[in-house]
């Protein structure tokens, strides 16, 4: 069995890869395409979206599968759909409007903050047999 930490190492590698991917499809798109930001933004984090979940479900949590590889996709991506297009997308168009800064590093805030609800998420959801009253605290006497 994995230790949990080193599954959010794996987690946070990914991650990471997840970011390049995210950022390189956004300059490319916005630079290069034509299309408004905000459909930019939302193609280059489906992209990240299905890089990361191929990754994780090949890594991170390859020793959790359950289901089929489609349902634990659709699964990830309405996970990450929540924390990645609700919040990176919200905090990315606050920071470029209101604040004004440029659209790479407004996108690297949003994905900060959209990470560790990602985590969980996933941990507890996609890729765990964990039930959601369970995560909420209600089934502290069910094993973790």
């Amino acid at each position: 069995m994995i230790s949990e930490y080193r599954r959010f190492i794996k987690f946070g590698i990914i991650g990471t890869s997840g970011i390049l991917v995210n950022n390189f499809v956004l300059w490319l798109l916005v630079e290069f395409s034509g299309l408004p930001f905000y459909l930019c933004s939302f193609i280059a984090i489906e992209t990240a979206i299905l890089n990361n979940f191929l990754l994780n479900d090949a890594w991170t949590w390859a020793d959790r599968k359950s289901g089929s590889k489609i349902i634990r996709f659709l699964k990830y991506n309405a996970s990450t759909a929540f924390s990645s297009l609700f919040i990176n997308i919200s905090v990315l168009m606050f920071f470029k409007e209101w604040v004004g800064l440029p659209y790479i590093i407004s996108n690297l805030i949003g994905i900060g903050f959209g990470m560790l609800v990602n985590v969980l998420i996933n941990h507890y959801w996609t890729f765990g047999d964990y039930k959601l009253k369970q995560f909420l605290g209600a089934g502290k006497d069910n094993k973790p």
